[in-house]
């Protein structure tokens, strides 16, 4: 099954990259006559980064903004582009320049946050994200980012106000529950965290999330009744 389902993602990613080389070549073509217009450059930096050509949509990101430096898309790109290929400097400086371009953009700001993280600048980042939470307190995706650092920072007692928000918010949220589940079995609260593992089976959660949560419940399960049979 995951064999066939490889085969199709691989098969998929084939189709996509020949439409894309059809769409780079027309951009090409156009820009014999269109030198100055910074959204070409944009959008064929785009189409070399879906193809995974990360150095050459670089340097079409890099010609938008020689054209127009206030280009918003062509910045933001680039810091993806960083991100990517882990050279944290583009990815800082550009996200930097796209927040100045367009300051209302919270996905600019969410992933100066992540820049910062591959920095190994926890406290630099979590600041970040309590701006964004601050000034766009109906952005989940701040929120989760925040708690997933106190995760990996060990601070499960931080993640969870933050975790409880997304759910508040967003019912639904089956990462959020997934998280908060964690998060309490590392505090050995496992009444709390089996509640969350079940949230996640009422929730329209993938077959592999759902398998998970069973396998954290089955764990939890066998632990409580470990604990009960050594009292």
């Amino acid at each position: 099954m995951k064999k066939d389902l490889l085969i199709e993602q691989k098969e998929n990613q084939t189709a996509l990259n020949a439409i894309y080389k059809k769409v780079i070549k027309q951009l090409l073509n156009r820009l014999v006559t269109e030198r100055n217009n910074d959204r070409i450059y944009t959008l064929l930096g785009f189409c070399y980064k879906k193809t995974n050509k990360i150095n050459k949509a670089i340097s079409y990101f890099e010609k938008a903004i020689m054209v127009n430096q206030m280009a918003f898309s062509a910045f933001y790109q680039m810091g993806l582009c960083g991100l990517k290929i882990n050279k944290t400097c583009i990815a800082v400086n550009s996200f930097i320049k796209a927040i100045q371009s367009n300051p209302t953009n919270p996905y600019a700001v969410l992933n100066l946050g992540i820049a910062h993280e591959y920095c190994e600048e926890p406290d630099m980042a979590l600041m970040i994200y309590e701006r964004l939470i601050e000034t766009t307190p109906d952005f989940l995706p701040a929120y989760e980012k925040k708690a997933e650092l106190f995760i990996k920072l060990s601070h499960y007692s931080d993640a969870i106000p933050l975790l409880n928000q997304m759910v508040k918010r967003n019912p639904t949220h089956v990462h959020a529950y997934e998280k908060l589940g964690q998060c309490y079995k590392k505090l050995g609260k496992t009444t709390y965290a089996s509640r969350c593992f079940r949230k996640i089976l009422t929730t329209n959660a993938s077959v592999d999330i759902c398998g998970k949560a069973i396998r954290e419940l089955k764990e939890i399960k066998g632990q409580q009744k470990q604990k009960f049979q050594l009292c």
